[in-house]
């Protein structure tokens, strides 16, 4: 009866093990073609699919929704026409996704304020993410 129950027990946390690895490589993908598609590809249209409807960017100073991010992330294509997003690395715990991304580009237009400068730009960041299947 204990080898049974043993089995049981071992089957049930395999599954378990099995099928949290999925979803949290589920959530990865999401996250990495929001960054591939919406973030570097201009694919804003994308943005209602992929996040959200109560989707908010908790920024430094202050939060901003989904229509104001968006906004913000089309100036930014604006002033950086060549702009990537690149997610470099991802890790899932559960429903959370960090991401460490690296944004380059070339300042060739006006956007978000900046203007055009003919200039290289480099950054990087870490990103969190809570996803909902």
């Amino acid at each position: 009866m204990k080898t049974v129950r043993i089995i049981s027990t071992c089957s049930f946390l395999l599954a378990n093990l099995i099928f949290a690895s999925s979803l949290q490589e589920q959530n990865k993908a999401i996250a990495r073609r929001a960054f591939e598609e919406i973030l570097s590809g201009g694919r804003f249209e994308l943005a209602a699919q992929l996040y959200a409807k109560d989707f908010i960017n908790h920024g430094i100073h202050r939060d901003a929704g989904l229509e104001e991010d968006q906004a913000a992330l089309k100036g930014w294509h604006q002033a950086f026409s060549d702009i990537t997003i690149v997610p470099e690395k991802l890790i899932a715990e559960e429903d959370l996704v960090t991401i460490y991304w690296i944004a380059r580009g070339t300042n060739t237009g006006a956007g978000n304020g900046l203007p055009a400068t003919g200039k290289k730009a480099e950054l990087a960041g870490i990103t969190n993410t809570k996803e909902k299947l």
